[in-house]
């Protein structure tokens, strides 16, 4: 087996215990040889709003997967947003489906009405740690290695279970081989073995997230653990909701100074503005050459329904930007590789609908990210 060194690391989380000091499960592959990622010089330029269709990508509704993305995908929420709230989740339903298809995941939680730049650093500080913690189990995996491409990973024996930490739900492991619950008694598939092992995640950003993310891959250092960042729903040009809302609401019913009074922080709502996002946050905030964008969008006729509460400032959004998911504009939404525009509802595009299903959206975003993922060498 030859193990070299190249442009990255990787190790993940195993829920605090040794590869070698629990029961194990057998994964066979083919002989390959691995390459362990420590650093990454940059050969781009950075860019400030590269927005294009994606060619020949189109969402499939009916897609069952049979590629996965070996790197975890980190899922982030928007404002106001939460991970879990007793047996709800913010993503819901869809943790669930990609572990079941062999897909390592983790929900982060941050300041739910904060600034772009502090929730940017919460979230950069729980990735910090976690990937220092995936290099962890990718270094124990690595040295458990057999000849022929085997590899001991963890079997386990416990009631499955999701592991929370303070701010961030994961998958009992990250790193590389084995399931991602492997505890959960072999009702999730494996995840695939990279050729190369790389410390990075795949992040998703729903709403506000996706400029979280921005900043923190623009402005942190974040594209060191950042492979790509795909934003759902993304006021990326700034939403007329939150300027009518904020004229209206915040500062001519005092909701604003109220919520001051009251120790809310009000930036976030202050910085979802079209003219902070347009003329303040874009102009600084580039686009890192060693990352991959991509965005969702949604709108159309059918997108927000009469039922739905998103409907209470889709027209107001509609006369100022166009076709919208009820707060953001599919405009506003496009950012970087664009995927495609869904008739669904701002909260439909995390799942949340009793008549429309948008699990297919995360699996066809997951077989490419594994595509990407092939054609970096990882996979």
């Amino acid at each position: 087996m030859i193990l070299s060194k190249g442009f990255g690391t990787s190790k993940a989380i195993f829920s605090g215990k040794s590869l070698k000091n629990r029961t194990r499960h057998t994964i066979f592959q083919s002989k390959k040889s691995f390459s362990t990622c420590l650093a990454f010089k940059s050969t781009g330029k950075w860019t400030d709003e590269p927005i294009s269709d994606l060619e020949g990508f189109k969402f499939k509704p009916d897609l069952q997967l049979s590629k996965v993305p070996v790197l975890p995908i980190v899922f982030c929420h928007g404002f106001l947003g939460f991970d879990k709230m007793g047996p709800l989740s913010y993503w819901r339903g869809i943790q669930q489906d990609l572990e079941a298809a062999g897909i390592k995941t983790m929900i982060t939680k941050v300041s739910p009405t904060q600034s772009i730049k502090e929730r940017a650093k919460e979230l950069d500080k729980i990735l910090r740690e976690q990937v220092q913690e995936m290099k962890k189990q990718n270094e124990e995996a690595l040295e458990s290695m057999q000849e022929d491409g085997q590899i001991n990973v963890d079997g386990g024996g416990k009631k499955h279970e999701i592991k929370k930490e303070g701010t961030v739900s994961k998958s009992e492991r990250l790193g590389l081989g084995g399931q991602p619950n492997p505890s959960s008694g072999g009702e999730e598939r494996p995840s695939p073995i990279p050729k190369k092992v790389v410390n990075k995640f795949h992040l998703i950003g729903h709403s506000m997230a996706g400029l979280d993310c921005r900043y923190l891959i623009s402005q942190l250092g974040g594209h060191e653990y950042t492979f790509s960042l795909t934003s759902v729903g993304t006021p990326h040009r700034g939403s007329s909701a939150a300027n009518y809302t904020l004229e209206k609401w915040g500062k001519r019913l005092g909701l604003l100074r109220a919520l001051e009074i009251f120790g809310i922080p009000t930036d976030a709502w202050l910085q979802l503005t079209t003219d902070y996002l347009e003329n303040d946050f874009n102009p600084k905030v580039l686009n890192h050459p060693d990352v991959k964008y991509f965005s969702i969008s949604a709108g159309g006729d059918n997108a927000v329904s009469i039922y739905s509460p998103m409907r209470l400032l889709y027209q107001k959004v509609l006369e100022k930007d166009g076709p919208n998911d009820g707060l953001v504009s599919i405009r506003s939404a496009k950012w970087g590789q664009h995927l495609g525009t869904v008739e669904m509802d701002h909260l439909e595009l995390v799942n949340w609908s009793l008549d429309k299903d948008a699990l297919y959206l995360y699996r066809n975003l997951m077989e490419l990210l594994a595509e990407k993922e092939k054609e970096a060498g990882i996979q």
